[in-house]
């Protein structure tokens, strides 16, 4: 039996071409414990008991089962294992500029991540703290020149990231900032307080912000921030590399041109960056210590 899978800012899949046994699979795969709730009952908070234990990271749309793009690589395994063959049809378009700014002077353990992240789909960057991870990134965001979102938790991490790109991309290159008092988006990188951008999502996504496909980097310990964003439609993680998916059948968006790809980075400053798809970054900061937020089980697993 052959599934249609659809790609866009999300994974979309009809649901009456799923058999009854797989949506529920689904449905249990993607939903996660309520983090937040159990934090705010170790906080004593108030009304934390109102709070839901399960979070459900799909929706339905209609005749459509709509999941995280980032749910991607275990729906095709799932699909896979179940004896389903999965036909995609990618429709994410990821618009990009004229490439711009100073391209970073990376130190010779940074080029292979750098590369890595340009050539790789999904993977495991690890480096030691104080290596350069930041410049690795905005080396990267340079060499896209496609729009790119950071996001971090709080003001003196903003002004390391506005330091770090004026010193690296160049005085002139343009970095907006949306927090410590300032809202400036620019179309090329922006800076982002989670608080801020929280506050202001709606005015945002009003604007039409969050339209099209951009790059994504989440900055430390944001794990209960980011999953709140991704239920607001911000993004999902761990985008999936098509085509290391041999037994899948690839049909190309007419709007996506030839080049367009997609990436996933996770940064952190626990030392740890996760690389998938390369032309939009989504990054997320992996807490080794923390209780992560994507503890969904396997899928037929």
């Amino acid at each position: 039996m052959r599934i249609t899978a659809i790609l866009d800012h999300k994974l979309r899949v009809a649901r009456d071409e799923l058999p009854a046994d797989l949506r529920s699979h689904l449905v249990d795969a993607l939903t996660i414990p309520n983090l937040a709730k159990r934090e705010a009952e170790k906080q004593h908070q108030w009304g934390w008991e109102q709070m839901p234990d399960k979070i459900a990271l799909y929706s339905l749309d209609g005749d459509h089962m709509v999941m995280p793009r980032g749910f991607s690589a275990d729906f095709a395994d799932g699909m896979y294992l179940s004896g389903h063959d999965v036909e995609w049809t990618d429709n994410r378009y990821f618009p990009t500029m004229p490439e711009i700014g100073e391209h970073p002077d990376l130190r010779p353990w940074q080029i292979p991540a750098w590369a890595a992240m340009r050539q790789f789909q999904q993977g495991i960057y690890k480096a030691p703290a104080g290596s350069g991870k930041t410049v690795t990134m905005l080396g990267l965001i340079q060499t896209l020149a496609t729009p790119s979102l950071v996001i971090v938790n709080t003001k003196d991490i903003l002004w390391q990231w506005q330091k770090r790109a004026r010193e690296f991309l160049g005085a002139d290159y343009p970095v907006g900032q949306i927090g410590d008092g300032i809202f400036e988006v620019s179309d090329y990188l922006t800076i982002a307080t989670a608080q801020t951008l929280h506050s202001r999502f709606d005015n945002l996504e009003a604007a039409g912000f969050f339209d099209s496909e951009f790059g994504l980097v989440l900055d430390v310990h944001l794990l209960l921030a980011a999953l709140d964003l991704e239920q607001r439609r911000l993004g999902d993680v761990d985008v999936p590399a098509l085509d290391e998916l041999g037994h899948l059948t690839v049909k190309e968006g007419q709007q996506q041109g030839p080049d367009v790809a997609a990436v996933d980075v996770r940064v952190g400053h626990d030392d740890h960056a996760v690389i998938a798809q390369v032309r939009a970054i989504e990054v997320v900061a992996a807490d080794t210590g923390a209780e992560r937020a994507d503890q969904r089980h396997h899928f037929l697993r």
